[in-house]
């Protein structure tokens, strides 16, 4: 069940992708995470900005908003941790390391969810039920 108290969150992703957002979700609540996940980044960003998780999992490209654009806008209220999944790392790393304001991890789709839970782990640690 995914975390209905945002304000608790440790993690959100933001995916478009519906097979990868419900299977992340589960995965990393299974390992003692509270998580909320998101399909659309332009109703999801008043959320994040407003109830910032411990951690942000963000999609490089999605319809309707760049990853980047709700990175940039989400650093501005949050200094919380982002980690980006897309199958374009290097360029998104690229265009922020250029501007100044990198994100805190990148991860190349496809990827393995142990590797999510490693970085997750550096970040916060989950509260076993």
């Amino acid at each position: 069940m995914f975390c209905l108290f945002q304000s608790m969150t440790d993690i959100a992703i933001l995916e478009d992708d519906r097979n990868i957002r419900v299977s992340l979700g589960m995965y990393l609540e299974h390992e003692g995470y509270t998580v909320i996940t998101y399909g659309n980044p332009l109703k999801a960003l008043s959320e994040l900005i407003s109830f910032p998780p411990r951690l942000l999992v963000l999609n490089g490209r999605m319809p309707g908003m760049h990853g980047i654009d709700v990175f940039l806008t989400f650093r501005e209220y949050s200094q919380s941790p982002v980690v980006f999944l897309s199958a374009s790392v290097d360029e998104i790393e690229a265009k922020l390391e250029a501007i100044g304001k990198p994100a805190e991890g990148y991860v190349l789709k496809p990827f393995w969810q142990s590797e999510l839970l490693e970085i997750a782990a550096r970040y916060i640690q989950p509260i076993m039920n």
